[in-house]
């Protein structure tokens, strides 16, 4: 009856939990424009929900709108300078459009040779302006770079640098340009695996920085070098090449480091390492920083979406295609597949999405480029030939406010801000991980552990969790003591008196034999084998406990050890891999080992194998009280011990095994290493039936559906 409340409690919190995500996507009257939050759940897992606008589009611009006779046809890139001028290149009428911080036009700059005839520059990708006004233009199809003055006459230009180490089939196709703060010039070349291309201030090519590194696991090592040894150089060259993936875009922010984006990173998948942050030596140095405390490199993060659409059969794999950065060093990336603008902290904290594909204010049919203003963002549509203008909202400048004082440090500061964010938007989970934050530092525990655990952040909950676990020790040692002590001395005494009496605490038989066998495993399965005491009602009974705990201890245990959210549980993967688990391997040992001259029954086979297991699920039960009980340092315990645990478990299960068959050891090994190939065998015969009749299901359907039309 307890299990059975407590499963019940559990269940009424899923649903609880999901009719308030759930309230709070549908009563979002402010999701206009699409924007989307993330709420970070157990294991680091993640799930979009609709939010509050931190950017609100507020106007477009055309050509139309400012009063030029041209369209701005062929829009591929936005600078804007620190004066706040916007400048738009449109490639397709080699036009530079100049535009105020108010939005109006300043001129039209068209690039003229020396003699002032006109330059066209069709397809040109990129451009950079210096405080000077001077312009660098990413001439790409004509595979140089042209540099101009502020009115567009050219003062020189850069076609493909000469040097040993640029290989002899690189092609010279400039995308982008960047400077930094020393007069060195950065450029992206399309397709170019090596990095950046870089110019000293003088203009003199001086190398690669920052490539992109190849994800190679041993096997692809293994395999090069059998390839190495046994191919020929012409086989060699003809084969395809693991390359890394070139960079698409690049920014500057206030450090002098480069942000990087790097656009579709796999195949099949949105993949990992979408964004970099690359300093001097090429090195990346952006971490993401989970709820944990720990963190890991970009490269192993995806700022993307997990979960991968699919139309007309198609997988829509996201493309970046341009990055910015702020004055705060957060980080915009612009998702061409979906229209999609992501908005991360310096520490890959998402903070908010937003955009679509369609005609309405604030969407896009083809977005090609993404530039940070003071203000907002613009957003570059080549199809529209429209700029959008993006403001951040009274909310926005809450929430960025805040979370930077939170990066710096500033927790008190921003305790403000955060009541303000949380009062517009009640699931804000920054908010959550902030104040958590504050109530740590201000010595209120018990609030700082509501608070993360509202926000997810289990290192403030483990700091707050730890305080008040060593407060509780401290205070009632004494009495924790002397209750450990009197509940030894009455087992202890327990165990005295029955065994001076010859009094039996379990009188059933079959009931004590599946008992003795963690501390008798020899003595208790010869019972099992020759003395009928194995019972198959019990075994059945203990497999269902096994079920119970597994499912306990994923959804049941205490937040640091949530292994995932309730409401991502699926029961019927839990329920594969215990109970059908132990009938897979129960029928599959019993058929190799009747070809093996094993004398074991079907039935003592599951019988002696679920009462091998008794001591890890008594282990399951005991760590899931534990997980409620320790901080998170307390997990190398309970990990060392299950460890221990399951080892004694397989100890049991060999005896088992060899007492049932009348095996010795070496025997129980053979035969159990091909009961695991047999098993692994069996599941693949059962995926291919399945696939079989969703085939034949499908074929019955289409001659079904195509006998009606006809």
């Amino acid at each position: 009856m307890k299990v059975g409340a407590f499963v019940l409690k559990k269940t009424l919190k899923c649903i609880v939990l999901t009719l308030c995500i759930a309230l709070s996507v549908s009563c979002s009257v402010f999701a206009d424009t699409g924007s989307f939050a993330r709420i970070e759940t157990e294991n680091d897992t993640a799930v979009s929900a609709i939010s509050r606008n931190v950017f609100e589009p507020i106007k477009t611009i055309t050509g139309a709108s400012l009063n030029t006779e041209m369209q701005l046809s062929g829009l591929s890139d936005i600078f804007v300078s620190e004066k706040g001028d916007i400048y738009l290149l449109c490639s397709e009428i080699s036009r530079i459009i100049k535009i105020n911080s108010d939005y109006t036009l300043n001129k039209e700059i068209a690039i003229t040779d020396k003699d002032g005839v006109e330059v066209s520059f069709s397809g040109a990708q990129g451009l950079y302006v210096e405080k000077n006004g001077n312009i660098y233009l990413a001439d790409t199809n004509n595979s140089q770079i042209l540099i101009t003055d502020a009115n567009g006459k050219v003062l020189s230009s850069w076609a493909q640098p000469e040097s040993d180490i640029i290989p002899k089939d690189f092609i010279y196709n400039p995308i982008k340009i960047l400077k930094n703060s020393d007069g060195y010039t950065y450029v992206l070349s399309r397709g170019c695996y090596y990095g950046t291309i870089v110019y000293d201030p003088n203009g003199e090519f001086t190398g690669f920085m920052g490539a992109n590194s190849v994800n190679a696991t041993v096997i692809d090592a293994f395999t090069n070098l059998i390839k190495g040894i046994f191919t020929s150089e012409e086989k060699q060259s003809a084969q395809v090449k693991n390359l890394p993936y070139s960079f698409v875009d690049f920014a500057m922010d206030k450090q002098g480091y480069m942000v990087t984006c790097t656009g579709s990173t796999e195949a099949m998948t949105n993949g990992t390492g979408q964004i970099r942050r690359i300093n001097s030596s090429g090195s990346n140095i952006l971490f993401k920083t989970y709820n944990s405390g720990d963190s890991v490199s970009s490269t192993e993060y995806n700022f993307l979406e997990k979960e991968i659409i699919k139309k007309q059969g198609m997988k829509q794999i996201q493309n970046i295609v341009s990055v910015d950065v702020d004055k705060n060093g957060f980080m915009y990336a612009l998702d061409k597949t979906f229209g999609l603008i992501y908005v991360y902290d310096s520490d890959c904290n998402f903070l908010t999405g937003l955009g679509g594909l369609d005609d309405t204010l604030g969407n896009f049919t083809d977005p090609v480029a993404l530039a940070v203003t003071d203000k907002g963002f613009l957003v570059a549509d080549l199809k529209k030939s429209t700029v959008t203008v993006f403001e951040i909202t009274d909310f926005g400048e809450k929430l960025f406010n805040a979370q930077l004082m939170y990066l710096d440090g500033e927790y008190t500061a921003s305790e403000s801000l955060w009541n303000e964010v949380l009062k517009l938007d009640r699931y804000n989970q920054p908010a959550y991980r902030g104040l958590s934050m504050i109530s740590y530092n201000n010595g209120d525990y018990k609030e700082a552990l509501k608070l993360a655990k509202a926000g997810y952040d289990y290192n403030v909950y483990d700091m707050a969790y730890q305080k008040l676990f060593t407060s509780f020790i401290a205070d009632n040692f004494v009495w924790l003591l002397m209750v450990i002590v009197a509940f030894l001395s009455g087992i202890t005494a327990l165990f005295i008196y029955l065994k001076r009496n010859k009094k039996a605490l379990i009188k059933n038989q079959k009931l004590r034999t599946a008992c003795s066998v963690t501390f008798h495993p020899f003595v208790a399965f010869d019972d099992v084998k020759y003395n009928n005491r194995g019972s198959l009602t019990l075994a059945i009974i203990l497999a269902l406990v096994f079920f119970v705990s597994a499912s306990l201890k994923e959804t049941g245990s205490g937040f640091l050890f949530m292994e995932q959210s309730a409401k991502d549980y699926n029961m019927l993967y839990t329920l594969a891999k215990t109970i059908g688990l132990l009938i897979l391997w129960s029928v599959s040992n019993w058929l190799i080992c009747a070809l093996l001259s094993g004398r074991g029954k079907l039935k003592e086979i599951f019988t002696a194998t679920v009462y091998a297991l008794i001591p890890y699920i008594i282990w399951t039960f005991i760590s899931i009280g534990l997980s409620w009980i320790l901080p998170l340092s307390g997990a190398g315990f309970i990990s060392g011990f299950n460890t221990v645990i399951l080892i004694y478990t397989f100890f049991l299960l060999s005896v088992a095994m060899m007492k049932i068959h009348d095996f010795n050891f070496f025997r129980f090994l053979l035969t159990g290493v091909v009961t695991l190939l047999a098993m692994l065998f069996i599941v693949f015969i059962i995926f291919m039936m399945v696939i079989l009749l969703q085939q034949f299901w499908n074929m019955i359907y289409a001659v079904f559906t195509e006998t009606l039309y006809r």
